[in-house]
């Protein structure tokens, strides 16, 4: 009943091969021809001005339309992200998804319609929703992507690039990945030239981040990025990336970022040293040390499992070393559904990586603890 986040292009380098590299110009002008296409436009609304239907749900999604002096607007999809900022406005706690298991018939669609009017009909707080064109089921709709306070400070993705093009040093590094979806861009690029990446060396590289919906900060961290296996990975350390709140001045982000790029080469430097040394410390009972440090992280069965199975591909280091558990953390995030979850497995990697070097002695960890290893992990 509501739409999903799209993934929208996810471009650069493959594993083992440069070709696809770009640089920020290109990514500019892959953001201009999209903003030309989406002909994205905010409006400020009052919530009481917004007549939000669940009846269009029984062929499509749950739409709003403002409440206008000559009537109702044209209806707008509503994105699930959008909902979920809207509905705790106006609704009791879990009321968002109460009304969306209400409407599951036609008779509970009326009534969840009825029942958002009553709550809504006298909260007067205006709100900026932020709307996009996209084409869903083969015809354009206008869809209203996220709802904030009108103190939220646009800051654009084509704008975020635009200032970073600004900074000579950045403007002439390689861009090996592109990723952008509904509700996040993420860009990673090397801090080397290309011809100085080799296929199964980690280089430092920067990862810059945006959410134009308020799903993330504006982001710049440190990290590493590595060719053979694409993988990537920030600083342990949150404190080591520099991020802004959508609030207030947008010019403050676009002040910061010549030193934000100073302290993440510091930053990636950081990572780079710390895997390098984790080449040379061995791992005693690899999977028992593996599994017992995810699931102190809070990492779920299914994806430790997969983790212990990595060990073994081959881009993977080989040796059971410590860096070979970081590759095999980094390798399965590649595989998550949306670049959060990508991003929450890939500090997990860094994460093992501080505690592995924090427990290393004489460049071995040794796990004395059994750890019964699944089945699964050896069919």
């Amino acid at each position: 009943m509501l739409l999903e986040d799209r993934n929208l292009t996810n471009r650069g380098a493959a594993r083992g091969s440069l070709a696809g590299t770009m640089n920020l110009e290109t990514v500019r002008d892959q953001l201009r021809g999209l903003a030309a296409k989406q002909a994205p436009m905010d409006m400020d609304r009052s919530v009481n001005q917004l007549h939000v239907d669940f009846t269009s749900a029984a062929n499509g999604y749950v739409t709003v339309q403002t409440i206008e002096p000559n009537g109702l607007s044209a209806p707008m999809i509503l994105s699930r992200n959008a909902y979920s900022q809207l509905a705790p406005e106006i609704l009791p706690p879990s009321g968002g998804g109460f009304l969306l298991k209400q409407a599951q018939t036609e008779t509970g669609r009326k009534l969840a319609t009825a029942n958002w009017a009553y709550f809504a009909r006298t909260n007067e707080k205006p709100r900026k929703l932020r709307t996009v064109k996209a084409t869903i089921n083969g015809k354009v709709e206008t869809v209203v992507r996220s709802v904030h306070s009108t103190e939220y400070a646009v800051f654009d993705n084509l704008q975020y690039v635009e200032t970073l093009l600004k900074n000579t040093e950045l403007a002439n590094l390689p861009v090996v990945n592109f990723a952008l979806a509904d509700n996040a861009m993420r860009l990673r690029v090397a801090l080397r030239p290309q011809a100085e990446i080799s296929l199964d060396r980690a280089v430092p590289m920067v990862e810059i981040w945006n959410s134009e919906t308020g799903r993330r900060r504006t982001v710049f961290k440190g990290g590493t990025w590595k060719l053979v296996c694409t993988n990537g990975m920030g600083h342990w350390n949150a404190a080591q990336e520099f991020a802004w709140r959508h609030f207030g001045d947008a010019g403050r982000i676009e002040a910061g970022i010549d030193d934000a790029m100073r302290n993440t080469e510091t930053a990636s430097s950081e990572v780079l040293a710390a895997y390098t040394k984790a080449l040379d410390v061995s791992v005693d009972n690899v999977y028992g040390w593996l599994i017992d440090e995810l699931t102190g992280m809070g990492v779920a069965d299914t994806t430790r499992m997969n983790v212990v199975k990595a060990l073994d591909h081959a881009t993977t280091t080989p040796g059971r070393l410590l860096a070979s558990t970081i590759d095999a953390v980094t390798l399965v995030a590649q595989d998550a559904s949306n670049l959060f979850e990508q991003a929450e497995l890939e500090t997990v990697g860094a994460r093992l990586l501080d505690s592995g070097l924090r427990q290393a002695a004489g460049g071995r960890v040794i796990h004395a603890r059994s750890t019964v290893i699944p089945n699964e992990i050896y069919a």
